[in-house]
């Protein structure tokens, strides 16, 4: 529960601390006043968004701050593990902070610990459920009204419906994708052969990195074969040893002159050594030619016509694929590999054929329990909020809460048989309301009294302080359209709500302000040529004089003794009467 709520530089407001009832706090005072400002600092601290006339002194931060004390076992303890927020062991203290700059600067803390403004709001969820005039007026949209039935219907509705809202999206994604399955199955096929081909076609050149280059060099050698062929043979007649005046033949003589000359000479003999050295490269030089006449000789076996046919295959496939061999094979293999991703594709698509009935027998038996707690809820529902609206001075009014089909269903085909799936299961909620013995119930979009929907809003709150987790509820201007005994029984209703929930009432109506445990005024005034608004926890006294305010008495208008009476109904202690 909120026990503490310190707010500074906000609107009207410099700077104030002010301090909870566990059970009923009520602000009263003027219109205009600023009673709604306390209600506006909640809804930034809850992560709301703040106004740029927000700052009272555009050149200081605002700052909000409360303290909430929440018991051990709420879940939201476990939230904010998950937020990676400290929490010490036994301390059921929480604070939540905001600070805003006038430069735009946002900065959200949960402890000591800075989180994201979303985190706020997903932990202001479990605190504070605030009741403005604008909640009441969004039950004027039947499209809301799911989510009010939901919040009424109880913890074990709203977790069989958070599990059935996973299985439903993750069946209208299979749904959706077997719709649009024929039409993706021609694509895959259409694409599938595209890439066949390619890769048909790639595959059938057989083609060879470094191919490219061996084939350039063959193709100058067809080119030049009989140049070739020419200076081989004048070569191989310089090195032939039998014919007169070729290299060998004058080599050998060399040899022979040399062995002459080291006979008659010993100091020659390095000659006959070097000579026998250029022999061993002659032979290797031998060995070579006759290596390469036969890589040449080779050439026979093809002609220029197919290995130029050949270049002009690999030239018009790599036009095509890619700038040389090595990129059109890597398309080949990545064609190979998409080929394979579509098969299994394609084959994850006939699946559909048969894992969608079988999910959708689940999601359709998910949906039918479904029903059942919520047609639980209906009844119950119906009967406490229309039991409250009777004693809200509406004695024949009677909620009718019905069942109906939204678009966004999905016709399946179950068993046979088409059922319509939605989001919310089988059907939504829409409300109707039977303000009058003998009218037939209309739907509640369509009350035009204020006053009416305000009190149907009461009851739900009524229902809804009873099931949910927040710990406090704030409630703004809901006495509008209301006055007299109606006044009366709503105080009572709202007293129940605050001796099960924490409960904070902005009001006007001296009958709302009786049952409260603590009391502020809220004053405006002008200090140093700048209004400003006080906050004023009110003594006995105090309280006194503003419940007569409220009433529009005097105090010798009304007396004490009458004020008494009221209060005691109420069970709230008394005031000293003042003897006249």
């Amino acid at each position: 529960m909120l026990q503490e709520l310190i707010i500074s530089n906000f609107v009207l407001i410099d700077e104030i601390s002010l301090v909870f009832s566990p059970q009923l706090t009520v602000f009263s005072g003027e219109t205009g006043a600023g009673k709604s400002i306390m209600l506006d600092a909640l809804e930034l601290l809850c992560g709301g968004k703040a106004e740029k006339n927000a700052f009272r002194d555009a050149q200081k931060p605002l700052k909000v701050q409360g303290l909430f004390r929440i018991p051990k076992d709420s879940g939201l303890w476990q939230d904010l593990e998950g937020l990676g927020v400290s929490v010490e062991d036994g301390d059921e203290n929480l604070i939540l902070k905001r600070e805003l700059s006038p430069q735009g600067k946002n900065r959200c803390f949960i402890n000591a610990d800075m989180v994201r403004v979303q985190d706020l709001k997903k932990v202001s969820g479990w605190l504070i459920n605030i009741h403005s005039q604008h909640e009441t007026h969004s039950l004027l949209d039947h499209k809301s009204h799911p989510d009010f039935f939901y919040a009424l219907g109880g913890n074990e509705l709203n977790s069989l419906l958070l599990a059935y809202r996973a299985r439903f999206e993750e069946f209208r994604t299979l749904w959706q994708k077997k719709q649009t399955m024929d039409a993706r199955r021609r694509e895959i096929i259409r694409e599938k052969d595209r890439l066949s081909l390619e890769v048909e076609e790639i595959s059938s050149l057989k083609l060879v990195v470094g191919e490219e280059e061996e084939l350039a060099f063959r193709h100058r050698a067809l080119v030049n074969s009989q140049d070739i062929a020419i200076k081989i043979s004048n070569m191989q007649t310089f090195m032939d040893a039998s014919t007169e005046g070729s290299l060998s033949y004058q080599f050998a003589l060399m040899k022979r002159d040399a062995r002459g000359l080291s006979l008659m000479d010993p100091r020659s003999a390095g000659i006959s050594e070097m000579l026998e050295q250029i022999e061993m490269q002659f032979e290797e030089l031998r060995s070579r030619l006759q290596d390469y006449e036969d890589i040449a000789s080779s050439n026979s076996e093809y002609d220029l016509e197919s290995v130029e046919s050949r270049m002009a295959q690999i030239e018009s496939i790599k036009r095509k694929y890619g700038p040389d061999i090595l990129a059109v094979l890597e398309l080949e293999r990545e064609n190979a590999e998409t080929i394979f991703a579509l098969m299994r594709e394609e084959k994850d698509l006939d699946s559909l054929d048969h894992i969608l009935p079988a999910k959708a027998r689940d999601l359709y038996s998910d949906a039918l329990a479904l029903t059942k707690l919520k047609e639980q809820a209906k009844l119950r529902v119906e009967e406490e909020v229309s039991l409250c609206l009777s004693r809200l001075a509406m004695p024949d009014a009677r909620l009718d809460i019905r069942f109906v089909k939204r678009e966004s269903s999905l016709d399946v085909l179950v068993d046979d048989k088409m059922v319509s799936l939605g989001s919310d299961g089988l059907e939504s909620v829409e409300f109707y309301l039977k303000s009058n013995s003998g009218q037939p119930a209309y739907p509640l979009a369509k009350i035009a009294s204020g006053g009416e929907i305000s009190r149907v809003m009461l009851a739900f709150k009524r229902v809804f302080a009873a099931v949910q987790p927040s710990q406090t509820l704030i409630f703004d201007e809901i006495d509008t359209g209301i006055g007299g005994e109606t006044a009366h029984r709503l105080a009572e209703i709202v007293q129940e709500i605050s001796s099960l929930r924490q409960s904070v009432v902005i009001t006007h109506l001296a009958q709302m302000a009786l049952p409260a445990d603590r009391h502020y005024r809220v004053d405006k005034m002008v200090e140093e040529s700048k209004t400003v608004s006080r906050v004023v926890l009110l003594n006995q006294m105090e309280r006194k004089q503003e419940l007569k305010r409220m009433l529009g008495l005097s105090s010798e208008d009304i007396p004490d003794e009458t004020l008494n009476r009221m209060l005691q109904k109420f069970g709230k202690p008394i005031f000293e009467v003042e003897r006249r």
